[in-house]
């Protein structure tokens, strides 16, 4: 018998104790699944709170019997039997994955946008939006509102041509944006104009370019 006949022998039966080993090993370490969930959310009670990855709550939403549901601004965090309600405007916001939801309120006495509004794009201003039927718990069609703010501190106001004008006052930039803005908040739909976002953010950049 060669060696190398001996060593072709020995590999395989090396291989198939490893096929057989894999299976018990991946259940053994069954909490790396929950470690690397991408499906994860994370409550954070403030922006403090975030900067310094303090999370106030979590799980893995792809695990059976983890739910997250929204209702008028309430949160309920299902986790298999038990269920943790956090109430209207207690959150600062909470992240899914690499996605980032934050608290936003309107202000007004009949309130047309409270909810979560979802970050789509920080390259520039810290632009939101905010789903209307989803945020209330009714399935189906909604209204996408667009919104930002200046950083992930400051307060988040709808994106309006009126609104930028008292918090960036430089006349050529609203002029510059004013087009895509007026697209933005006059066309709602239920379909994300990520272009006419982008847009906006290159016009801010070259107006306010990075130092």
């Amino acid at each position: 018998m060669t060696y190398a006949f001996i060593n072709k022998y020995f590999m395989s039966l090396l291989f198939r104790f490893l096929l057989v080993l894999s299976p018990a090993f991946i259940f053994a370490q069954g909490h790396v699944k929950e470690i690397d969930c991408v499906n994860n959310i994370k409550l954070y009670k403030s922006y403090e709170d975030y900067s310094k990855g303090k999370v106030l709550d979590s799980a893995c939403l792809s695990k059976q019997g983890n739910e997250l549901e929204k209702y008028w601004g309430r949160i309920v965090l299902k986790k298999e039997k038990e269920k943790k309600k956090y109430s209207h405007g207690s959150l600062w916001g909470y992240q899914i994955g690499e996605t980032l939801y934050r608290y936003s309120d309107d202000g007004k006495t009949f309130k047309i946008v409270y909810g979560y509004s979802e970050l789509v794009d920080s390259d520039g201003l810290f632009i939101y939006i905010f789903r209307e039927g989803y945020n209330y718990g009714i399935r189906g069609t909604y209204k996408i509102h667009y919104q930002y703010s200046k950083d992930l501190e400051s307060p988040i106001k709808e994106l309006t041509i009126s609104n930028l004008a008292k918090d960036i006052q430089n006349a050529d930039f609203i002029a510059d944006v004013k087009a895509t803005v007026e697209d933005l908040s006059k066309n709602k739909s239920s379909s994300i104009k990520q272009t006419a976002i982008s847009e906006f953010n290159t016009k801010y950049r070259t107006h306010f370019p990075k130092k």
